[in-house]
């Protein structure tokens, strides 16, 4: 991806007592758009819960733990990436709930930089029968045991040898629930 696939910041969207998205500003399809990721497109995510998006328990677990902090008024912010396959990024979210119970999200770009190429984040990638586990805050892998930052693993997994290219399935590491769990 070149580097035009960085967020138009800041990404608006807001979500209802319910936590179903109700409403996403421009810059969230031309985000989606450039990132090939047409299934985050507005018209389709308007109206789902934000549980149809997340699927590990743990992620899960994070998110409704942010959520009910904000809904109980404090302004919850917290930094986490979003990389593509040739461009890692730093983002920050913050949350701010209103009386009603909806939750304002907003996304801005803190920083970004060029990366050699990582397979594991490249949509158009033919992928193997191996699942292989991504922190979703800070994109770091899971193998044998041990985190690893998404360059290093992409050595780990002798993708550079031509090993197929594993299925990405996310949680949290230790070090990302820690952070974001500390502050309850």
């Amino acid at each position: 991806m070149s580097h035009e696939s960085a967020p138009d910041t800041p990404l608006h969207y807001v979500l209802d007592a319910a936590d179903r998205i109700v409403r996403v500003n421009p810059h969230w399809d031309r985000f989606a758009q450039h990132n090939q990721a047409e299934h985050l497109l507005g018209s389709r995510v308007i109206g789902t819960q934000l549980w149809e998006h997340i699927t590990d328990g743990s992620v899960t677990d994070i998110y409704h733990s942010l959520l009910e902090r904000a809904r109980r008024g404090r302004e919850i912010s917290v930094r986490f990436r979003c990389d593509s396959a040739d461009v890692a990024r730093l983002l920050r979210l913050t949350l701010r709930g209103d009386p009603l119970g909806n939750v304002e999200c907003e996304t801005t770009l803190e920083s970004e930089r060029p990366t050699m190429h990582i397979p594991l984040w490249d949509p158009a990638a033919e992928r193997g029968p191996r699942v292989v586990i991504a922190c979703s805050w800070c994109k770091r892998v899971r193998i044998a045991g041990g985190w690893y930052a998404p360059e290093e693993g992409v050595r780990v997994l002798g993708l550079f040898e031509g090993r197929s290219v594993p299925l990405i399935s996310h949680s949290v590491c230790d070090d990302c629930e820690k952070q974001l769990l500390g502050g309850q």
